[in-house]
């Protein structure tokens, strides 16, 4: 069953590939296959949505004691009749609270788009179809980039790990059911891994990390993604700026 409404810590690891294949091994030792989706290993694809001026991941990347961000969810691949999930996170003083609801892919974009509730049906959850309804009201919101990648889940009681590779992004195009495609984010032969708990991280999990010299990582997909992207604008910009000075130089010459 999916857990629609919790609260946890994350933390968040790069591996190198010879990182990721030692560290695997412990893992399928000490843990499980997660089960909440079909398989343990599989794809997501999300939508992030943000205002005009990336207000969201702007403050996000500032390092907040509170931060926010929604998206809509889906696993595998999708049509607009599919069931997805339309996520609302909010992270406070490091404790990541997740609310969810299973939604329609097409009544989720009508809901983004008109700030209008569905008709509600039994796998809905009302409570935090509301909420994002209200959230909607807060900021004005639409389609920003879309993130792609594949997953496999580990878990042992209260403990997840997941570990996630071939990690795309685009900011085009921002249509789940047109496939996952885009930009890669990391190399191909590293790894985001993330530890997840509502209690302390096993002991043997942190001991293995050491053993590896794997450290913690500030990591956000969206953030990286919106930094590189960023840094390109601002790259093309000094390049048009130099372009346009050159130009003048040239004009004066011929006027000399």
């Amino acid at each position: 069953m999916v857990i629609e409404v919790f609260n946890r810590t994350e933390y968040k690891f790069i591996l190198t590939s010879k990182q990721h294949s030692l560290l695997e091994q412990t893992i399928k030792r000490q843990m499980r296959a997660d089960d909440t989706v079909d398989t343990p290993c599989y794809s997501i694809s999300n939508i992030y949505y943000d205002t005009d001026d990336h207000y969201l991941i702007k403050h996000s990347l500032s390092s907040p004691n509170f931060k926010e961000k929604l998206r809509i969810r889906a696993y595998g691949n999708v049509t607009l009749d599919s069931i997805v999930f339309l996520e609302l996170k909010k992270k406070y003083n490091g404790i990541v609270n997740k609310r969810r609801s299973k939604i329609r892919l097409k009544d989720a974009y009508r809901l983004l788009e008109t700030k209008i509730l569905p008709k509600i049906e039994p796998y809905h959850n009302e409570l935090v179809l509301r909420e994002i309804q209200f959230f909607l009201t807060r900021y004005s919101l639409k389609a920003s980039t879309m993130i792609s990648y594949d997953r496999c889940a580990y878990k042992t009681d209260d403990f997840r790990v997941t570990v996630d590779q071939n990690i795309r992004t685009r900011t085009h195009d921002l249509r789940l059911e047109h496939g996952r495609y885009g930009d890669a984010l990391l190399k191909d032969d590293i790894y985001l891994l993330e530890a997840k708990s509502s209690n302390a991280i096993p002991l043997w999990f942190v001991n293995e990390l050491s053993q590896l010299r794997i450290y913690k990582s500030s990591f956000s997909k969206y953030g990286k993604d919106f930094v590189r992207r960023y840094r390109q604008i601002e790259e093309r910009e000094v390049k048009k700026i130099c372009w346009t000075q050159s130009l003048a130089t040239q004009q004066k010459h011929r006027l000399l």
